[in-house]
């Protein structure tokens, strides 16, 4: 049943039509309050806000109190110590009760129409989720789909194998932010905790791997701010380097139980980044300490080679079938030039 976003109310009493988690931890005050209020003054007014305060006690903690206090749609969730953004995000996805669902960064914010105009896009194509396009200040794009067009859009399911495939998984790779989720579609779907980098990517991969119908809209609805001082810009401590090496790890596992196109073509993309996270730059596995640590690092490499072994295999057969062929495929030009010079010298010296 396709529900307005911009008229629906819980009047009745009934669960909410969205439910944006947002995790918080020591967000300054101007960026914390801009993006709490880019939802709740959104079109979307049938709505909860759930905040995580990962920070009891912190300078955040008085501004979310606030806002629960002055509005019924705020509810606040605080955990006991510092815990990170997984384990506060799954607090959220446990608590939620819209039947869609979104998750924002408490430095981000979402145009007036943003949520609107994703839940009726996906409503309208029977999505399993949609996304719109990452933008800084509203100016710069940080995120475009492929071949669309400014204000295209495209649908495809993700067992399928297209361009439309590539395109509308393009941006659901790397953050769950900036997007919605069919509650139902995320049973089973979780940040794994142990991780404190890259999580959306484990989360991502999970999702797009069961048979999801997913779209994206290329019009700029998700203003991301880049804060040097945040833990997905600040340079990475040798313990998330490890975590990097488990992420890929992970995702790989989660390759060889599923064999579908879009798994294959996720396999392919994790694995480039995973290569050139730890060895392009020549300071993932020499910074790793400890046996424990480089345990960890090796063994999700480990993961990753035994994933990308079938490929790997693939490109060196067909590598090697062309190295053989090419003595053969010079021997006949070879031939012939070497015909043509013996029959010239014969005409200039007979």
């Amino acid at each position: 049943m396709f529900v307005d976003p911009k008229t629906s109310g819980t009047e009745d009493g009934g669960a909410p039509l969205l439910s944006v988690i947002v995790p918080v931890y020591r967000t300054p005050e101007p960026l914390l309050r801009a993006a709490l209020d880019s939802i709740l003054t959104g079109e979307v007014k049938d709505l909860e806000l759930i905040c995580v305060d990962d920070c009891p006690g912190g300078e955040s903690s008085p501004i979310l109190a606030e806002y629960q206090a002055r509005d019924p749609r705020v509810r606040l969730l605080v955990n006991d110590r510092n815990r990170g953004v997984s384990h506060s995000r799954n607090r959220g996805l446990a608590a939620a009760r819209g039947a869609w669902l979104a998750f924002q960064d408490s430095d981000d914010r979402v145009t007036p129409d943003g949520y609107a105009r994703l839940i009726a896009f996906a409503q309208e194509h029977g999505l399993d989720a949609a996304r719109g396009r990452f933008v800084r200040d509203f100016n710069a794009p940080l995120s475009s789909f492929g071949e669309l067009a400014p204000g295209e859009s495209c649908v495809a399911s993700t067992t399928q194998t297209s361009r439309v495939l590539q395109t509308t998984l393009e941006m659901f790779r790397w953050s769950a932010c900036g997007g919605v989720y069919r509650r139902t579609a995320l049973q089973g779907c979780n940040f794994p905790e142990l991780l404190t980098r890259y999580e959306d990517g484990v989360f991502i991969a999970s999702f797009l791997l069961a048979e999801r119908k997913v779209g994206c809209l290329n019009i700029p609805l998700y203003l991301y701010v880049a804060r040097g001082e945040s833990l997905s810009h600040r340079v990475p401590t040798v313990k998330e380097y490890v975590t990097y090496a488990t992420a890929a790890g992970l995702i790989a596992q989660a390759m060889r139980q599923v064999r579908n196109v879009v798994a294959e073509d996720v396999l392919r993309y994790y694995a480039r980044w995973c290569l050139h996270i730890l060895f392009s730059d020549r300071r993932g596995f020499e910074r790793v300490k400890g046996r424990r640590q480089r345990d960890a690092f090796c063994a999700g490499a480990r993961e990753v080679a035994w994933a990308i072994a079938p490929y790997v295999a693939w490109y060196l057969r067909w590598t090697l079938r062309l190295v053989a062929l090419w003595p053969r495929m010079l021997f006949w030009p070879g031939r012939v030039a070497w015909n043509l010079i013996k029959l010239e010298a014969g005409r200039t010296f007979p």
